[in-house]
């Protein structure tokens, strides 16, 4: 599994009622695994992690 981005309003049953940037990845026991952020700016952010990713690929 190759880690994925997302933007959704709520993440572990919480919201923000605004999009939240998650990124979706396997943690170090294999198992799939995810965090999210409130950003101000989070196009740019998405974008430079899918940039990352696909260097990484």
């Amino acid at each position: 599994m190759k880690g994925s981005i997302e933007t959704p309003k709520s993440h572990l049953g919480k919201t923000k009622f605004r999009p939240l940037l998650k990124v979706v990845f396997k943690n170090e026991k294999g198992e799939i695994d995810s965090a999210a952020w409130l950003l101000k700016n989070i196009h740019h952010c998405k974008g430079s992690l899918e940039k990352f990713i696909q260097r990484k690929g």
